[in-house]
């Protein structure tokens, strides 16, 4: 389906809208469970129902479950530098290199926002609006941002994860606005379609994360990355899906 496919050629884009989105507050004091609502529009069209995204956050480690993958999870242990996709269907773990698929993408990027005057009330948060342009390669994205500034956490989390997806530049611009996403909505358009994706804010605890949740399981099979080239060239990881995304 053309939808499908379109929706495959944006997940990079937009993941990292929805991860870098979050803000893990005082890691090393508190672990959290976040859990985010996100639906997508083509052309009006809802694509494939709401999705779940959940987040377990303890200290530098964070996991991620996307309900459209539900097989796959993604653990970032920022503490290594590293990334796992973990394939619970199949038994295998896949060490992958998130940050060298953006090195070159990410000094592409230009990034412009303004605070509107514009509020609204979120579930039960008062929120204000940033719009946030952000162009790459030819391809412009509009984002809402809804910030509440009841909800407050440092920037220092979410600027370790931002590496991770491209989103450095991104994050550093919302760096001038206080408060927390509770709702993203991303416009944007590819291959003459024009796609709609809201991400809100469902849940925000505090609440005791089991380091199990971060661990590699001993009977999975483990596919290390390829040795580095001695000039020190990270290699590109070949196939990894990145809708287990974050």
């Amino acid at each position: 389906m053309k939808i499908k496919k379109i929706s495959n050629l944006l997940v990079i884009i937009l993941t990292g809208f929805m991860i870098t989105g979050f803000s893990a507050g005082s890691l090393y004091a508190e672990d959290y469970y976040i859990e985010k609502h996100t639906k997508t529009m083509i052309d009006g069209e809802s694509m494939g129902g709401v999705s779940t995204l959940k987040l377990w956050v303890k200290g530098d480690w964070v996991r991620y479950v996307n309900s459209n993958d539900k097989d796959n999870a993604l653990i970032i242990r920022m503490d290594e530098d590293k990334v796992y996709q973990v394939d619970g269907k199949e038994k295998i773990v896949k060490e992958i290199d998130l940050k060298s698929k953006f090195v070159a993408l990410e000094k592409q990027i230009q990034v412009s926002s303004k605070k509107t005057r514009e509020k609204k009330k979120i579930d039960q948060w008062e929120a204000y609006q940033v719009l946030l342009t952000s162009s790459a390669k030819g391809v412009s994205t509009e984002v809402e941002y809804w910030l509440s500034d009841k909800i407050q956490y440092p920037m220092k989390t979410r600027i370790q994860m931002a590496a991770y997806f491209g989103q450095g530049k991104i994050i550093e611009e919302l760096k001038k606005y206080p408060g927390y996403p509770v709702e993203i909505i991303v416009h944007l358009k590819a291959q003459h379609k024009k796609i709609d994706m809201t991400t809100r804010l469902i849940k925000l605890e505090r609440k005791k994360v089991d380091k199990k949740l971060f661990e590699i399981p001993g009977d999975y099979k483990k596919i290390e990355l390829p040795s580095k080239k001695p000039a020190g060239i990270s290699p590109q990881p070949k196939g990894e899906k990145s809708e287990t995304s974050p």
